[in-house]
Formats: structure tokens, sequence, C-alpha cells
């Protein structure tokens, strides 16, 4: 019976047009009016055709992406296209409704309305058309093969590269069953032929299905999960992906660094170890420390501070003391042989390593002796050797690890006393390594300034002190008397200003440079041996480097940092100018107070400029600035004569070479009409400076007066310029106290 009504179907099918028809494995529709057959014929007619929904529909199951061409299906036909005619599109495998109308530039309401002979429910619950039994009626299936009618608003679609053909799939089991209900299956009925039109190619053979005892209609299809890859079918319920958490995640995990080679670390350990092992008949010689340097330097970086480390700390400063041993039985290294030993251990260790090896040679804190001061110098040419050699990162942690340890501040002083010769280094010998180092981070200011940073106030006290290496040697004679000798180490001084200069904090500038001032003073005071002018001249060299590598920053630091705003620093600096007459390099400073480091600022409004204090309050930092520089004049003329014409005499040498400055950047204009002194930038420091300068002012009060800026109103009929003052009560108030302050406090 079946097998008949599938034929009485083909009959149909090939009677009837297509357009009126719907073949379905060669099921075609009843005719109007005859009521739908039962088993394979549908029973109940199609319900009325609704709008198609705006959701596009998931493809089928097997079909490739959206509009692409599918490997191993047929050929898709499309006849040349005449505008306002229908076309037709032929559907090859893995073809959904979908992706038809969407290749043809066309919404899947209009292919539907092009076609009814399909359902378009099950297209409205967003389930795309799905192959469907053989030998049933299932308005819900296309095959290859199929003719669709395209509207004529239809475009063709871009040509496509051919497909490469898919890979065979390998055997897999059997996919689980979705959680929908799974239909009964029915026995395997015969395929219907499937004609095709004369332009399309052969139709594929459908798959045989699965055998049951009857066939079942299609449950509701509901929407369906997003599709997984085409290579992996689906198993059992969606599975949807995890979002990343929100919020940072936490940083990719990268190489683990490498692993010093233990094995030759071992090696290198027992090498040393046995050189090191002496005895009275067979000492450790030159020889011996020469092989262990060898070890280490023939060493990768990585294991020769491995090796290091695995050394105690006993057994390296018994290697110190082997490099120093200068008895007749013994082998000490000589002081060529010494620095290139330093210089190898600085290419080869660690700052950790190198840290240790400082220590090691560090005996200073033992004995009466010279040796002591020997010892001192070791650990100041290990550090410079830390500095020739070793790399930015590794200067920057050896200065942490020194700090770290508290071995910076530990010692003011090393003395040591032989054959009534007694020497004297006023400083750190673990500093001074310190400082050479620091010294010779010109070319990193930015890692220089990181490392000086990371230093307290004292530590930074310590290294400034100890990059000058103030040294005393005191000779007495058995006769009586005796000589002094002083030296200064300038040379790491001045590198040390010009490293703190390049770096870009004022504030780190302002403490360099009061630590500089401590060290000058201090030189200049006599309290140990008469100062070296040379020495001292040097120091003001560097310091006027440093204070000139941002002049309003530093000063300003100065006058706002609790340890310096009673002016001593800079009055000390100061102090120091005056005596060797260096009045261009203080006028400069004075210039650019004024003017600005560019020397292009307007006075006036620079004097009347606010920033916000800590409490909310206006804060004239530029006219502190002013006033401190003022006050540490006064007090430097002061400390240098109690004679008020020496002092006016000084004062004003300084006010001329700042007058000398501005005449260069600022010339007087042409006409002295009041409109055009207004205008004149020069003119409300220059007129200023040149008051200062009268006889008429008492030596204290010229600088006042001097770092105030004046205007002009007019011009008096007798050719003078009617100065009068340029700026508010509250800018000058905060000017007259700090000028008052520093110079009544400051102890230069």
């Amino acid at each position: 019976m079946q097998a008949a009504a599938r034929s009485l179907q083909f009959a149909v099918f090939l009677a009837a047009p297509r357009a009126a028809c719907s073949r379905r494995n060669g099921a075609a529709p009843a005719p109007s009016g005859v009521p739908p057959m039962s088993g394979p014929i549908q029973t109940n007619p199609s319900p009325p055709r609704s709008p198609a929904p705006t959701l596009t529909p998931d493809r089928a199951t097997g079909a490739g992406p959206r509009g692409a061409p599918q490997a191993g299906g047929d050929q898709l036909t499309i006849p040349s296209a005449t505008p306002g005619y229908e076309q037709q599109y032929t559907v090859r495998s893995g073809d959904t409704l979908s992706a038809i109308a969407e290749r043809h530039h066309l919404k899947l309401s209009e292919l539907l309305a092009a076609n009814p002979q399909f359902d378009p429910n099950s297209v409205g619950n967003g389930i795309d058309f799905q192959r469907g039994a053989p030998g049933t009626w299932d308005a819900d299936a296309i095959f290859a093969g199929d003719q669709i009618q395209l509207p004529p608003s239809a475009q063709p679609p871009a040509p496509a590269p051919a497909p490469a053909p898919a890979p065979a799939p390998a055997p897999a089991p059997a996919p689980a069953p979705a959680p929908a209900p799974t239909p009964v299956p029915a026995p395997s009925p015969a395929p219907a032929p499937t004609p095709a039109p004369p332009t399309a190619p052969a139709p594929q053979p459908t798959p045989t299905p699965q055998p049951g005892p009857s066939p079942t209609p299609r449950p509701t299809p509901r929407p369906t999960a997003p599709t997984v890859p085409p290579t992996v079918p689906p198993q059992g319920p969606p599975v949807f992906p995890v979002p990343p958490p929100a919020g940072p995640q936490p940083p990719v995990q990268g190489p683990k660094p490498p692993a010093p080679d233990r094995a030759r670390v071992d090696q290198a350990v027992s090498d040393i170890r046995e050189r090191m092992r002496g005895s009275f008949f067979n000492p450790v010689g030159a020889d011996d420390v020469k092989a262990v340097q060898d070890t280490i330097g023939g060493l990768p970086r990585l294991d020769a501070s491995a090796t290091v480390k695995a050394l105690s700390d006993d057994e390296l400063r018994n290697l110190a003391s082997e490099v120093n041993d200068g008895s007749w039985i013994g082998g000490g290294l000589n002081k060529d042989d010494k620095t290139a030993f330093f210089d190898t251990m600085a290419k080869q260790l660690d700052a950790t390593q190198l840290a240790r090896l400082t220590t090691a040679f560090d005996t200073t804190q033992k004995g009466m002796g010279l040796g002591k001061l020997d010892s001192s110098d070791d650990v100041a040419a290990l550090g410079a050797a830390v500095g020739r050699h070793a790399s930015i990162a590794t200067k920057q942690d050896y200065i942490k690890a020194l700090s770290a340890n508290g071995a910076l501040t530990d010692q003011a002083r090393v003395t040591g006393t032989s054959m009534g010769t007694t020497m004297t280094q006023m400083s750190d010998p673990q500093a001074r390594a310190a400082a050479e180092v620091l010294a010779s981070m010109g070319g990193s200011p930015t890692a220089a300034g990181k490392a000086l940073e990371s230093l307290t106030t004292e530590q930074l006290n310590a290294v400034v002190n100890a990059a000058a290496d103030p040294s005393m040697t005191t000779t007495t004679s058995p006769m009586g008397g005796g000589a002094v000798s002083s030296h200064y180490d300038t040379a790491t001084f001045r590198k040390l200003m010009e490293v703190a200069g390049k770096t870009d904090s004022a504030d780190l500038k302002a403490r360099v440079f009061a630590a500089g001032a401590n060290v000058l003073k201090e030189a200049e005071s006599g309290n140990f041996f008469a100062p070296v002018l040379a020495d001292t001249a040097a120091m003001r060299a560097g310091m006027n480097q440093l204070l000139m590598s941002d002049v309003n920053g530093v000063v300003g630091e100065l006058a706002s940092n609790a340890e310096t705003r009673d002016g001593t620093a800079l009055a000390i600096y100061a102090k120091s100018a005056l005596n060797a007459k260096e009045f261009d390099q203080l006028g400069a400073v004075q210039a650019r107070l004024s003017l600005g480091n560019d020397l292009k600022s307007d006075p006036m409004r620079s004097f009347a400029a606010t920033t916000q204090a800590a409490d909310g309050t206006d804060r004239y930092l530029n006219a502190e600035r002013l006033g401190y520089f003022a006050g540490a004049m006064n007090a430097a003329t002061r400390s240098i004569s109690g004679d008020a014409a020496k002092q006016a005499e000084l004062t004003n040498a300084v006010i001329k070479s700042g007058l000398s400055v501005i005449d260069k950047v600022s010339p007087r204009p042409v006409g002295m009409g009041a409109s055009v002194l207004k205008e004149w930038t020069g003119f409300a420091v220059k007129y200023a400076y040149e008051q200062a300068i009268s006889p008429q002012l008492k030596s204290e009060d010229k600088m006042f007066w001097a770092m105030q800026p004046v205007t002009a109103t007019e011009v008096r009929p007798n050719g003078e310029v009617d100065r009068e003052v340029a700026n508010g009560t509250a800018s000058r108030s905060a000017f007259e106290d700090t000028w008052n302050m520093v110079a009544t406090r400051a102890k230069p």
C-alpha cells in the first residue's frame, strides 16, 4: 500500500508543475479539495502562512559556514537573472533556506513567499529546514537537486572560489541523543526516485535512515544553542563558553629563569677550597689566589655567582686575607694584580655576592695598624671596579644591598697608626664603595636617581661625604714637632654632583646639594687641618653644576624641606663663593630666580604666582625662593665680615653680575615712555637691581630690595622713572617672612 502511495506521489510530481507542488523525497502535495493521505502522506492541512520572523535561523547540522560553498556537495546552478522574472536555484548538499536567502540578498520571508510548499512555522521557531526520513511527507526538508523559486528581487551572489575537498571523516561513535524527544524509527522504506531538472547536476543519494517500528511526527523544534564547529559533532546538551572573570587578570607566567649548572658549580667550589687549603709546608700563594680568580672568571656569570654563594662568609674572609697577605711566606697580590682580581669579580658576580665580598674585605674595625686603611682602600677599589664593569641593574642592586645591611653609616672614620704616623679617613669605607658606583652612573641618570633615592638622609650624607674622601695624615718626630697634611678626592665628589644634576627630581638634587654643603663647610672650617683651596674650588664647581641644572627647583626645595628651610646649605655655598670672588656664579643664580631658568619669565607675574599648600591655602613659592636667596646672601656676607662696607661691596658685586645677565637677555628698549617700560620684561628686575646698589641703601637692605620687582607708573618731568611696588601685600609678605627667617637663622 505504501509503495503504491509512493508511486502515486511520484506520478503526481511528474504531472504537476514545480511551482504548484512540493517534493519531499518523491512525495507531492494533495490536490486542492482532496483530503490528506495518512501514513507517509500528511494527514493535516498546512497551517496558515504567517509572516516570517526576523530571527535568522541557524543552519542545519552538517552544513558549512553560512553562505559558503560546501565541499563534496552538488555545484549550485543559478540561471542568468533577468530583472522582473523569477529565477530558479538548484539546492546542493548542506544548503539551508537561510543561507540561500542570505546568499541572494533576500530576506527569509521573501524566499518563503516565493515557495509556498515550505512550512513557515518551522522557520519561525528558529529551526532551519532539516532532512526528513525517506518516504515521509516532511514539509521541512530540502534536498540536493530541489528547485527553489527565487523572486525577481533576488541578485546573483558573487562567485566564490572553488571549495577544497573535505577530508574523509574518521570513524566515530554515534553521537549521544539530544535532550529533545527521540522519534521512534520506522522500517526502512525504499527511497523514491528524485527526478532532476535538465540543467541541474545529478542529485546526491539519500542516506539510509535508522530502522524503527513506525514513523512519528517531529517534535516542535526549539531554538538551538550556538553550533559547534563542523568537525565536532554535537554531544549531549549544548555547552556555552565560560566568559573570563571580571577585573584584572594575573600576569602570564613567563619562562623560568635558567638554573646554574650544579655539577659545574660543585666542581668550581671544590677547586677553590682545594686552592685555599694551605699548610705550614704548603702555604697559599699568589698563584693559588690567581687560580681562584681564573676559576670564577672562566664560569658563566650565573654559575660564578652560584659558586661564590656556596662559599661561607668565613671562606670569603679567608680569600680576602690571602689576597692581602704581605708576609714573606705568603703570596698576596700586588696593586695591579689586585685591580685585576676586583675587575674579574665585578664582571662575574651579581649584586648580592659583590656585597658579601665587599664585607669580607672590610676589616677596618679590627686592629690598630695601617692595615685598616689598606682594607678601606680595598673596599673602595672593589666599588670602583663595580662602577667600571657591572651592569646598571647590578649597580642599583649593589647600592641597595650595602644600604640594607647598615654598612654605610656604621663608621664615621678609620684611623691607623704606625711608627709615629697617624692616618685618618673621615668616612665610612663601604660608603666610599657606594660613592664610586654612583659616580659611574652618569650615563643612566634615571637609574642613578632611583639608587640615590633609595638611601635615607643619613646614608646619603655618608655617601656624599665619602665621595670627597676627606683624609688627614699626622706625622710626629721623636725630636718634637710634626706635620699635618690633608687630602680630598674631589674627582669622585664632582662626578657624583654631576650625576645628581642629571636626575629629574628637584627634591633629590636639593638633598645632594645640602649634603655637599656640609662637606664644603667642614673642608673650610679648619677643624682638622688647614683648608686646601684647590679642593674647595673643585667642590664648589660640582655644587654649582648641580644647582644650575634647575635653579628654581633646587632653591624651591631647599626653601620647603624641613631640614634645609633655615637657609644654612645655600648660605654655606654663597659664603665659599664670595670668599673666592665667584660673583658671576652667584649672579647667574640670582638672575634665574628673577626671570626663571630660561630667563624669559615675567618677573611680576612669577612673583605673584601661587601654588596650593598642604592646608589648602595659597603659597607664593616664587616669592619665597627670592626671599630665601636674599636671606642666604645676607647671612653669608655677615659671616665673612662684620664691616658694613665690606658686606655692601660683596653684595653689590653679585647684583652687578646679575645685571650683566639681565642686559644680555633683555636689553633696554628704545624710548623711555612709561608705556614702553611697562612692556619691558627686564624693567622690573633691572631697576630693582640698580636701586639696590645705590649707596643710600644699607648692606643688609640691598639684596632685600633687589629681589622684589618694581613697576614704572610714569616718567617724571625731570626724566626720572617713577618706580613703585609691583606686587600685592600677600606675595610681598611671603617674600619678607622667608627673607627674615633665613637671614637670622642660617649658620654658614
